[in-house]
């Protein structure tokens, strides 16, 4: 995939991000006629990086179910800033792809007028 396409797809991706947040307080016809909230997150995979010593296991993982489920209580609580958090990471690396992009274009540009 080249400069352009990459930045095309992030475009999509973050429209498509955007439209997904969207649906969090916007209300709905279906079922009991409520207002979109995340429901759920259904799996936390985290890891702590430590090493006590040369020889111990560098990643640790969440040390029981019970914290897994919490975590993911408080995930899903302040889910709609994480949500938009991402978003905004996604759009800085936009600005990236874009620069990557003129320059392909740029170089494509001056290739055909020589």
């Amino acid at each position: 995939m080249d400069a352009i396409a990459e930045y095309v797809r992030a475009k999509q991706d973050i429209a498509a991000a955007k439209k997904w947040e969207a649906l969090i307080g916007s209300p709905y016809q279906g079922g009991d006629k409520g207002i979109g909230r995340v429901a759920a997150l259904d799996t936390v995979d985290m890891r702590i990086f430590h090493q006590y010593s040369n020889t111990s296991d560098i990643y640790h993982k969440i040390p029981c179910d019970h914290l897994a489920a919490c975590i993911r209580l408080v995930a899903t609580d302040m889910a709609p800033t994480i949500i938009s958090q991402a978003i905004a990471i996604m759009e800085r690396g936009l600005k990236n792809k874009a620069d990557a992009a003129k320059v392909l274009a740029d170089a494509i540009a001056a290739d055909a007028s020589a």
